[in-house]
């Protein structure tokens, strides 16, 4: 997956979002979100097939590539970035794209842009951008989710200025910004 301040790819139509096919060739696929501004950030989100030894979870998490056939039903891309509208719904900042390109019903209704997401092992999803508002609270410039979209209440800092990168090491999630 590329994203970024682009119209095609190649040869190919591609506004701001392509996967590319990773076997050598470079092929755009016909996927096709079409956001109506940037994505700067993405998150592949699996799903296990229910009875899986390893059970579900609501973000996904690491999988071998040995395991994927037997335990994952499909997966969604999270993605971040300074659209208002992608997957046919209209998702400020944040959305969660199926394999069809199509918006799911999750929804953290931002109110700005989202320039960097990391899953952390712990299943927390940490954004951070340049909204004042996601999950339904008031989070300036950094949140931590839930599996619904729903800013986690024990955490609210109050970053002076937007987030432009998170990273994690350990169990300690680094944010990083002109702050």
């Amino acid at each position: 997956y590329v994203g970024g301040d682009f119209v095609n790819v190649s040869s190919s139509l591609r506004k701001y979002v392509a996967y590319i096919d990773a076997n050598g060739f470079g092929s755009v696929s016909s996927w096709d979100p079409d956001p109506n501004n940037a994505v700067y950030c993405f998150y592949k989100r699996a799903y296990r097939k229910p009875g899986t030894s390893l059970g579900e979870s609501p973000f996904g998490g690491i999988i071998s590539n040995d395991d994927q056939e037997s335990i994952l039903s499909g997966y969604s891309i999270m993605m971040g970035g300074k659209f208002t509208y992608i997957g046919g719904q209209f998702r400020t900042g944040i959305a969660e794209i199926d394999t069809a390109g199509l918006e799911t019903t999750w929804n953290a209704n931002s109110d700005g842009d989202v320039n960097s997401i990391i899953y952390t092992l712990r299943k927390e999803l940490f954004v951070g951008g340049t909204f004042e508002n996601i999950g339904g609270q008031p989070r300036r410039f950094g949140a931590k989710l839930d599996s619904t979209g729903t800013a986690i209440s024990t955490f609210a800092p109050a970053f002076s200025d937007p987030v432009k990168a998170i990273a994690m090491n350990d169990s300690i999630v680094y944010f990083a910004g002109d702050f």
